[in-house]
């Protein structure tokens, strides 16, 4: 649905309501009644016109006619503010807003910043923020020439620039030892650790459920499979994780699709897996589960 079409907006005006109470005293009690002031109510599912223009936002980040993208966001604060991450011509992208849909200018210096990473370009596909406010994203690293793309995971400061204790200079890129990997999701566990997740292409034709964890300063954590990496073959052709949370007792779960080998079809693939990096097998036996809707959208056993 175009929401940009020519069309009024569904308002409902509110009627003048009078609120009921109670006058306190020892004679019998009586209601008073108090105006209400009118209102001007959005119907759901319309634009916000007090955020942007009419509801919406655009924004060029480099100033130039890059190619620019948004791929997630995530509220910042209680004050109303959004931060948006993604790309621009090759480069990390990202931009906050204030709760009205302007460039926050505390921001980097103006409210968005476009990050050019050395030997390659970048772009963020996840973000997360800490609790004190630095960003946290995660996405693709693919370096200049033939080298395969990589797990990119960088922070920001909350005012937008590089931190600078995160791997030494605020990024990090992590090879699977695969032709291409990707992150598409960024979790922040309780101890402080941050857990991307994604896909390894253990071929140029097949791919595998792909997890990273990081310490603080940005090194892979040795406790976590070894050497920081986990990879989930489901015996499809191709398996993408592309979702990431942490349960209720700080396992991580990962979501996303696996290929139906010899088919056009791919099915929902779930994966959890323990503090360690090994598969839970408390979940569905051996860690892992599909699901198949089947050819008319519904559940088969």
């Amino acid at each position: 649905m175009n929401q940009t079409r020519s069309r009024r907006p569904k308002y409902r005006r509110a009627s003048r309501r009078r609120f009921v109470g109670l006058a306190r005293g020892p004679r019998p009690r009586r209601l008073l009644l108090e105006w209400l002031e009118v209102r001007t109510l959005l119907a759901a599912g319309d634009l916000d016109t007090s955020f942007g223009t009419g509801g919406l936002v655009t924004t060029n980040v480099t100033g130039t006619s890059s190619y620019d993208q948004v791929y997630d966001v995530a509220e910042v604060g209680t004050e109303g503010k959004t931060v948006v991450v993604g790309s621009a011509g090759g480069s990390l992208a990202l931009a906050r807003y204030l709760a009205d849909g302007t460039l926050d200018p505390t921001f980097a210096g103006g409210g968005k910043t476009a990050v050019t990473l050395p030997g390659g370009s970048a772009r963020a596909q996840a973000v997360i923020l800490q609790d004190d406010g630095r960003l946290v994203v995660a996405g693709v690293y693919d370096p200049t020439g033939t080298t395969p793309a990589n797990f990119l995971v960088a922070r920001f400061t909350s005012d937008g620039v590089l931190d600078l204790t995160f791997d030494g200079d605020g990024w990090t890129a992590t090879d699977f030892g695969s032709t291409t990997d990707g992150a598409w999701g960024v979790a922040i566990d309780g101890e402080g650790r941050i857990v991307a997740a994604g896909y390894a292409y253990a071929t140029v034709a097949t791919a595998d459920f792909a997890l990273a964890r990081y310490l603080s300063d940005g090194s892979l954590d040795p406790t976590f499979d070894g050497d920081g990496r986990v990879t989930t073959d489901f015996g499809a052709s191709s398996d993408f994780g592309m979702a990431l949370t942490l349960d209720a007792a700080g396992q991580i779960v990962v979501a996303g699709s696996s290929h139906v080998p010899d088919t056009a079809i791919d099915d929902f693939a779930v994966a959890r897996y323990r503090d360690d990096g090994t598969l839970d097998p408390a979940f569905s036996e051996d860690g892992w589960t599909t699901v198949d809707f089947g050819p008319d959208g519904y559940l088969e056993e």
